[in-house]
């Protein structure tokens, strides 16, 4: 979240210094969030900024919303004819 907050990029320093964490701590968390592809490193300035992970996550997010606003006028209908409670589950990935 932090980096979604800033603008640009952060360094260990500017982290530990907005999350009062130890320089350990932040450096192990960055490097397995790095790993992941969540974060991604400039090679030139060592900051830290936001990858294009989030993203492809934040889609699939929005494209499960979208199923559930299609979804959901069929089953209160469902409900309604038959009386009863309606679940609906999917599963991701």
């Amino acid at each position: 979240e932090l980096l979604s907050d800033n603008k640009k990029e952060m360094g260990i320093t500017e982290i530990n210094r907005k999350l009062h964490m130890g320089f350990s701590t932040i450096h192990r968390i960055l490097t397995t969030l790095k790993y992941r592809g969540y974060i991604v490193q400039n090679q030139q300035t060592s900051k830290y900024m936001l990858g294009t992970k989030l993203f492809i996550l934040g889609c699939k997010v929005q494209n499960t919303t979208n199923l559930i606003k299609v979804v959901t006028p069929f089953l209160q209908r469902l409900s309604q004819t038959t009386n009863e409670t309606i679940n609906f589950s999917f599963s991701l990935g």
